[in-house]
Parts: C-alpha cells; structure tokens; sequence
C-alpha cells in the first residue's frame, strides 16, 4: 500500500462510494473488498475476467472512488 493509505481506508471508501455504483460496479467494490491479496498481484486483464465485468467498469469504478 502507498504510504499513509491502509487496507482498511481503502475498503471503506469501496463501502462509502457503494450505493451511487452502477450494478457493474458493485460487484468490483465486492471482490475488491473480499479479495483485498488477490486484486494487487492481478492484472487487468485477470480481474475482468474473474470479475466478468469490462475493463473499463474497473477502472471506472476505481476512478468513481476517488483515485487516480
């Protein structure tokens, strides 16, 4: 984790932002907060399809949380 950011800030700005994510975008927040040691070692790629949601509903949803 970057300095200053913990495993479980992260998590609860998932459950924050939860309710105003899309249905796609629910189940990213679930497997990230049910996954937390898998989704750092995984690609992209290894996560939508595990996930079976696009690419960009990933990345979009990472962004809709606040991040970069």
């Amino acid at each position: 984790f970057k300095k200053g950011v913990t495993m479980f800030s992260w998590m609860n700005k998932y459950r924050l932002y939860y309710e105003s994510f899309s249905p796609a975008q629910r189940l990213v927040a679930d497997y990230f907060i049910k996954n937390p040691n898998k989704i750092g070692i995984m690609t992209l790629r290894q996560l939508s399809y595990e996930i079976k949601v696009g690419q960009h509903t990933i990345v979009r949803t990472i962004k809709d949380a606040g991040y970069s």
